[in-house]
């Protein structure tokens, strides 16, 4: 028992430098996750501002789904950068700054508990040095007490000294006895109080000491925890948020569709409707001149550019044909009109 007794102090302070331990890891760790909420946000910020500043030179038809594509990508992109910035937000605000406040009121109460348990160490050191030098007082009154003794017994043994002298010694002898019982009651009652102080130490402070550090142990290890997990939860949201990002990116992927439009295509299409234009300009500007002259070869005209007519509907497409409706209003010859109203047929029935 007496052993276990000299070995609490020891177990105590044992705990203290584990809290204080946990502390100092606690506070490394949240230093650790400021970097890294500094480290997403600058990512965040740097991802929609690329995101933004990305502006595509080719002004394409928006016919062309790939580039349409590309264009409508931009959001789920931004989203994702914006789902970054959240979270980095987020973990400043719910769990960071808690933490934080959390460390700092952990640090006071263990500094608080260190204090009280120094001040109990101190105070115990006190009792037993008093204790030690009741002792050592007690100590030196014994000596005194056997030294006077001896030489009182001496003094009674002389025949030579007077009666006034031996009783001179006896008295100084008594004295030297009422000491000496003065500081055997004294050292008795500072042995009391020691013992006692010692019983509550071992048996009340050192008990309370280690209940306090147990419960900030606990409450810090709660608390970590419900930090950890809200960070957890921050986590699987932005998880959550870049998932349906890439999803409406996906979307925007499976629009495009090669077989149908592609920039080859349209700027054949485009190609090919631009020479047809130029091709029937330049046959009705033909057809003006050389109807001017004679309608009568009329059919014979007719039958001569049907060919021609027939290649050039058989590869234009609709907006062809309301150019060529349009450029043919400037012709006011009615064998023109029915040359236009022939070709344009022939686009109709190819459509």
């Amino acid at each position: 028992m007496l052993q276990l007794r000299y070995k609490l102090p020891e177990q105590c302070e044992t705990l203290l430098r584990h809290e204080t331990d946990q502390s100092s890891l606690n506070d490394q760790y949240l230093r650790f996750l400021s970097e890294v909420q500094k480290t997403v946000l600058d990512f965040s910020k740097r991802y929609r501002k690329l995101v933004s500043n990305f502006n595509p030179k080719s002004k394409s038809s928006d016919e062309l789904t790939y580039n349409a594509c590309l264009l409508e990508s931009l959001k789920p992109l931004q989203d994702t950068g914006a789902a970054f910035e959240q979270y980095a937000n987020d973990l400043l605000k719910s769990v960071i700054e808690p933490m934080k406040k959390a460390i700092e009121k952990d640090k006071k109460q263990i500094d608080k508990v260190s204090a009280d348990y120094a001040k109990l160490l101190s105070k115990r050191e006190h009792e037993r040095r008093k204790l030690d030098d009741t002792w050592k007082a007690h100590v030196l009154a014994l000596k005194e007490k056997q030294k006077y003794q001896q030489l009182n017994t001496q003094a009674q043994q002389d025949m030579t000294l007077s009666r006034e002298e031996l009783k001179k010694s006896e008295s100084a002898y008594n004295g030297k006895v009422k000491a000496f019982k003065d500081s055997q009651q004294t050292y008795a009652a500072d042995m009391t109080k020691y013992n006692s102080f010692q019983r509550h130490f071992y048996a009340h402070h050192i008990y309370n000491v280690i209940s306090e550090l147990e419960s900030l142990d606990s409450q810090r290890a709660a608390g970590n925890k419900t930090l950890l997990r809200t960070c957890a939860n921050l986590g699987q949201s932005m998880a959550k948020q870049v998932e349906e990002a890439n999803s409406s990116f996906a979307a925007c992927v499976e629009k495009i569709d090669p077989d149908k439009v592609s920039s080859f295509a349209a700027y054949s299409a485009y190609f090919y409707s631009a020479v047809t234009v130029a091709s029937v300009h330049l046959m009705l500007g033909v057809l003006s001149n050389i109807m001017s002259s004679s309608v009568a070869k009329a059919p014979a005209l007719l039958f001569f550019f049907k060919p021609i007519l027939t290649f050039l509907a058989s590869g234009v497409v609709v907006k062809c044909a309301f150019s060529l409706l349009c450029q043919a209003r400037a012709y006011s010859h009615p064998l023109l009109r029915i040359l236009v109203f022939c070709s344009t047929t022939l686009l109709s029935c190819k459509l």
